[in-house]
């Protein structure tokens, strides 16, 4: 519990128990988010603090991730072009396959041809 938490607290019009959960509950973690943030100084705040209590969480991985809308939007982009891409490479490989099955069908026919001998 930091000194200076305490003697802002004491002037404020709450009870005691609430001054108390302030001091022993918030100050710690608000403290240890503003030095984080002061550090990492990230361009988007808000997501960075949406993570930073998220790894606090006592209750783990359980409950489902929350996101901030331009969290949401980054990660949706980030699956569409990797299903872009999966389309792209499926294409690639009906293309390769529908181009191999024409190859061999033409062989064959060839091979048919040159089976039935010169015409006479």
């Amino acid at each position: 519990m930091s000194s200076a938490a305490k003697e802002s607290v004491e002037n404020l019009t709450f009870d005691q128990e609430k001054k108390d959960y302030i001091v022993h509950h918030l100050d710690p973690v608000l403290e240890q988010l503003v030095q984080d943030l002061f550090i990492n100084m990230p361009a988007n705040p808000l997501d960075y603090m949406i993570e930073f209590f998220r790894e606090r969480d006592p209750r783990g991985s359980d409950r489902p991730v929350i996101m901030s809308v331009s969290a949401q939007n980054k990660a949706l982009k980030k699956e569409l072009e990797k299903m872009r891409d999966f389309v792209q490479e499926c294409g690639e490989t009906v293309v390769a396959s529908n181009k191999a099955d024409k190859e061999d069908k033409d062989e064959s026919s060839e091979e048919e041809d040159d089976d039935e001998g010169p015409d006479e």
